[in-house]
């Protein structure tokens, strides 16, 4: 049983104290760990990929068709990575909660499986990773839409099997925590995809339209950073017991530790919006009119510093695969599982 879930057969009762006594090591929560970073790296790839192809790019523009090329050859290097890393999360899970080595986890798939939650739900996110798969091999609008609204219901079987799912599955800590996890997947990849595959994108794409895209991701971020701040707030309120804890435990440290490096990135990201900008706007005009072009390119600087935000989000990613195995110091919480994965 999950804690929180009152109506669990026993087999998953019994399971969660194996995965309880199989974590305790740091070698098992670090491995856990590393395995749903890769996951979060993975699907904000595909989101970030989506997201760029469908509301970043303008309709027309010289350079935008090397781009568009370079976006889906992200979306499908990251489904690749989603798919091994998806596989590897459901074999260390069965490892762990059969308390064995690789035959042990591959004996014990058919009960992880059919008769645990984190079963359930990583079947729905399965057939969604498959789903986008084959929607992303046409070129159609329509289709990249089904597609990126079917990859946020992967984000959702996130969410319903971390920490915010011990009150349900449909509840407003796990609806919150789906809200969180998808801003976060749609700023941070589609930062990756703005780097990637725009910034680094071949001279022939117009000043024009680099302008175009980076205003339109710069009004997407802003939108996303509000939705990460509301939903990470609501959140650190539900799963922090007090502020002392945030010193006083390890979910706390490394809470604390997330949200400087997620203030570093939205620093960032202001410095872009707010003066870079407007500096990459007006060195867009300095283009059309021929007149001399600035000694310091914007261009250059905003992809700087795009990179370090990167970075930064990267690491936040990491934060949030630490924080899934560790247990939250919450009010009252008597019943926690940390064999949940959450997205902070």
């Amino acid at each position: 049983m999950e804690r929180g879930r009152a109506r669990r057969p026993s087999y998953r009762r019994q399971v969660s104290v194996s995965r309880r006594a199989a974590v305790s090591g740091p070698a098992a929560v670090a491995l856990a760990a590393l395995v749903r970073w890769t996951n979060l790296v993975a699907l904000a790839g595909v989101v970030g990929g989506l997201v760029a192809e469908l509301l970043l790019l303008p309709r027309d523009g010289n350079g935008l068709a090397a781009v568009q090329q370079r976006l889906r050859r992200l979306t499908f290097a990251s489904l690749t990575l989603l798919v091994v890393a998806s596989g590897a999360d459901l074999i260390e899970r069965a490892r762990t909660m059969a308390e064995g080595g690789i035959g042990a986890a591959v004996a014990a798939l058919p009960l992880v499986l059919g008769r645990t939650h984190f079963g359930v739900m990583w079947r729905l996110r399965a057939s969604t990773i498959a789903i986008v798969a084959l929607l992303c091999w046409t070129r159609a609008r329509s289709a990249g839409l089904v597609a990126l609204a079917t990859m946020l219901a992967a984000v959702f079987t996130l969410a319903a099997s971390g920490h915010a799912a011990d009150w349900g599955d449909a509840t407003a800590t796990t609806i919150v925590d789906w809200v969180h996890a998808s801003a976060a997947f749609a700023w941070g990849g589609g930062l990756g995809a703005l780097w990637w595959c725009v910034f680094r994108a071949p001279p022939s794409l117009s000043s024009a339209a680099l302008v175009t895209i980076t205003r339109r991701f710069s009004r997407l971020a802003l939108a996303c950073a509000a939705a990460i701040v509301l939903s990470g707030s609501f959140n650190a309120y539900v799963e922090v017991a007090e502020l002392p804890a945030l010193w006083s435990s390890a979910y706390g440290r490394v809470l604390a530790l997330k949200v400087v490096l997620v203030l570093g990135a939205l620093a960032l990201g202001a410095m872009n919006r707010y003066r870079l900008l407007p500096a990459l706007s007006e060195s867009a005009e300095r283009v059309i009119d021929e007149r001399p072009p600035d000694r310091a390119p914007a261009r250059l600087l905003m992809s700087r510093y795009i990179a370090g935000e990167v970075i930064l989000v990267v690491v936040v990613f990491g934060c949030t695969a630490l924080l899934g195995q560790l247990p939250p110091p919450r009010r009252g919480d008597a019943f926690h599982d940390a064999s949940h994965t959450h997205v902070e």
